[in-house]
């Protein structure tokens, strides 16, 4: 296959370079260079800030790829420098509390000063706390609204658009969810010694535990889901709670219990795009089982992380699971060809919804599988690079070979890059049917935006 390329420099790596951010458009990175007493921000190769030190890891891009915020020391206190500008001056800026509005336009952050913590938004600050929950600060979907967990004389407090909805006696970090449609918030609530999910201005039935991952609207915001604990010991394992005698999880679907189980795996639960359907896995004694819309599909040793997955359509449902001591994927209850391993992240369908796949390990080889069709075998393959083109005609995954790493559509490999950039939110981005982009490095010393286009 004839490929043509483009290549476009962004940046050296042969001086000191940390904090490397990378835009969501692929197009640029960011990064903190320098060290000794002086270290200057760079947005590709134009300098945004130099100063007297950079807060490490605060360097964050907005949605649109084309404003970055940082947080930068001033003398004994801190600062937000936005689009190259220096903000006020406070005592501190909470560790990973920039985030800007969906639509690029705003930007929050959490700060300290002598009477508390508060929240500053557009550049005004808000009402003092004693704390503000740590990463709780949020924007809805449609930029119109600000939530975050705050903390006053012993008691947690939600905060919406300037008002506290909710006083309770804590607030589970990483629950505060608003609805796609921005019109409902949800989070999980403790009342003394039980939790609860608070929507819609009231609380729901208490439980001994709400599993802080698993909140999840529908994407039509009509349904809300969540997984609960019933029980008295609460045993965490890879950050799940974990099967313990005489406990019991459920998943809560609008306020309704599902079916109890030993354990539910919280991240499991995926609505499908329609909005009509509802999956996820549970272990019953030694088995995983595999639920939608509270029908047990099937029986399995385990079950692939990230693997509940929908067709954009809502007509078809794929997962990973392990039966036998090996891994297959399930399609529509259709077993697939079994493997040694079913890589993390690379289940995905066509956008027609007509194509499955996803990478493989098959001994000591990666292969990529199409509709139970093996394409090629490679010594590794990053899982969450595979996509499809928008027609659903090309697929493309990044590959390495010995130590020759490259981008491959349909299998054909193209120039040698290291392509360590196309791993989070599926860095290979394709701008039409024919042309896509990624990042990569080029003789051990450039980051490169590369262009290609197909024939």
């Amino acid at each position: 296959m004839n490929r043509n390329y483009e290549e476009k420099f962004l940046c050296s790596l042969r001086y000191p370079l940390h904090s490397l951010c990378i835009s969501p458009d692929r197009r640029s990175v960011a990064f903190v260079a320098g060290g000794s007493g002086r270290e200057t921000v760079m947005l590709n190769q134009r300098e945004l800030k130099t100063t007297e030190k950079v807060i490490s890891g605060s360097l964050v891009f907005s949605p649109d790829s084309k404003r970055t915020a940082f947080v930068v020391k001033m003398g004994d206190g801190q600062a937000v420098v936005a689009d190259g500008k220096e903000k006020k001056v406070y005592q501190g800026i909470l560790e990973n509390s920039l985030v800007f509005s969906p639509d690029s336009r705003r930007l929050a952050f959490a700060a300290q000063a002598d009477k508390g913590q508060f929240v500053v938004v557009d550049g005004k600050a808000r009402k003092y706390y004693e704390g503000i929950l740590q990463g709780s600060l949020m924007f809805s979907p449609d930029s119109k609204r600000v939530a975050y967990a705050a903390a006053l004389d012993e008691e947690w407090r939600l905060v919406v658009d300037g008002r506290e909805k909710l006083v309770c006696d804590g607030i589970a970090m990483g629950t505060v969810l608003f609805s796609p449609d921005s019109t409902r918030i949800a989070c999980a609530a403790q009342f003394e010694n039980k939790w609860s999910v608070w929507v819609d201005g009231r609380s729901q039935s208490l439980y001994n535990a709400i599993g802080g991952s698993s909140l999840v609207f529908s994407p039509d915001s009509q349904h809300l889901a969540y997984a609960a604990l019933i029980g008295n010991k609460r045993v965490m394992l890879d950050g799940r709670y974990a099967p313990w005698p005489g406990n019991k999880q459920l998943v809560v679907l609008d306020g309704v219990e599902q079916k109890y189980y030993d354990a539910v795996a919280g991240d499991s639960l995926t609505f499908s795009p329609d909005s009509q359907h509802l999956a996820y896995a549970a272990q019953e004694g030694f088995e995983i089982v595999t639920v939608v819309d509270g029908e047990e599909l099937g029986r399995y040793q385990g079950i692939g992380g990230e693997t509940m997955v929908f067709s954009p359509d809502s007509r078809h449902l794929a997962f990973a699971v392990k039966k036998q001591d090996k891994w297959l994927v399930i399609l529509d209850g259709k077993e697939g060809p079994a493997y040694d391993g079913i890589l993390r992240g690379s289940l995905i369908f066509s956008p027609d919804s007509e194509h499955l796949a996803y990478a493989a390990q098959k001994g000591q080889k990666i292969v990529i599988v199409v509709d139970r069709d093996e394409i090629a075998g490679y010594d590794a393959v990053t899982g969450e690079s595979l996509v499809f083109s928008p027609d659903s005609s090309h697929l493309v995954w990044a590959a390495q070979d010995g130590h020759r790493q490259y981008v491959a559509v349909d299998g054909a490999p193209g120039p040698e890059y290291a392509v360590g950039f196309t791993t989070k939110g599926r860095g290979i981005v394709f701008d039409s049917p024919m042309r896509f982009r990624y990042l990569a490095i080029k003789d051990k010393t450039h980051v490169c935006l590369i262009e290609e286009s197909l024939p």
